[in-house]
């Protein structure tokens, strides 16, 4: 069992309150798949509701969380310490292609849908997750979680290198049509990005 604490307008984890979990097909699949030993990512951490569970399953390995929101970071922060979880690494960053300040525009009405934009909001710092892991000296990484509002293709451009290192890597990632949109692709470009890269597309359906 975790404790979660979170703002009230956070629809992600009103769900975990509410039902247990938000998608309990996919906890059930992460808790068949995910290993003690296992360096995995949180890349769109919200407040932690995966990256806690996944750093309990692997401790004492490390399950490495990215989140930018400001709003979220003390309850990303309470959550990992209320719980004990120091295997869980929390870096306050956005991901993408190239580094550098973004803008941050917060969904008031659902935090978890607060994203990288064009103009607005707040800065926050970006980073590749390719430099990341190289920077951090990481070996190999067994799954990634991956939930950033549509800018999930540039993340993954960014995470290029890992990706064709770590060949047994797994990915699960968010696929919105309406989030990609905003940053002018598709799901098809995504597809054939992770194809190109020798990845092969699974839905995720009935895993309980």
């Amino acid at each position: 069992d975790l404790d979660v604490w979170s703002p009230v307008m956070n629809f992600t984890a009103r769900q975990t309150f509410v039902a247990g979990y938000r998608d309990p097909d996919v906890f059930a699949w992460l808790d068949r798949f995910i290993e003690p030993g296992m360096t995995v990512f949180d890349v769109g951490a919200n407040v932690g509701v995966y990256g806690m569970f996944m750093a309990k399953r692997v401790s004492p390995a490390t399950c490495y969380a990215f989140e930018p929101n400001p709003v979220l970071r003390p309850f990303l922060e309470s959550n990992k310490s209320s719980n004990g979880l120091h295997n869980l690494d929390l870096n306050f960053v956005g991901t993408g292609d190239r580094e550098g300040a973004f803008c941050f525009e917060t969904d008031e009405s659902n935090l978890g849908q607060s994203h990288i934009s064009a103009s607005g909001g707040v800065q926050v710092s970006v980073v590749t997750l390719d430099g990341f892991v190289e920077s951090r000296g990481i070996g190999q990484i067994g799954f990634v979680k991956m939930d950033v509002e549509g800018f999930e293709l540039p993340t993954l451009r960014g995470f290029e290198a890992t990706l064709r290192r770590d060949s047994d890597i797994v990915v699960l990632t968010e696929i919105e049509p309406k989030h990609m949109k905003r940053y002018g692709y598709s799901q098809s470009e995504l597809f054939a990005f992770m194809e190109g890269l020798g990845f092969t597309a699974y839905a995720l359906e009935g895993a309980s």
